[in-house]
């Protein structure tokens, strides 16, 4: 219940990259929790950056982005471990 209520409430601001897929993947899995009004106050990177630098070219993926526009790409080296094991490990606290 909290984080339907985190996608709908309007002060808070959702930002993702390409987030439809992943809202996509959330609501095979919690159908519950996307809520049926949709969700308010998102911004997409990959959207912003388009609009933004319309006629730059970035690689695929937020770490290309970041890179292009950084001059560094994130390292996701924490993305696939074990996030069920507590405590977490400050590596995937500072991811």
């Amino acid at each position: 219940e909290l984080l339907k209520q985190a996608l709908q409430a309007p002060q808070l601001w959702k930002t993702g990259f390409g987030h439809a897929q992943d809202l996509q993947r959330l609501s095979l899995c919690m159908p519950l929790v996307i809520p049926s009004e949709g969700i308010s106050s998102v911004v997409d990177l990959r959207n912003l950056a388009a609009a933004a630098l319309p006629d730059a070219t970035f690689p695929p993926g937020l770490s290309g982005l970041t890179k292009a526009v950084f001059g560094l790409g994130l390292d996701k080296t924490e993305q696939a471990s074990d996030w069920e094991n507590r405590p977490l490990r400050p590596e995937q606290i500072d991811y």
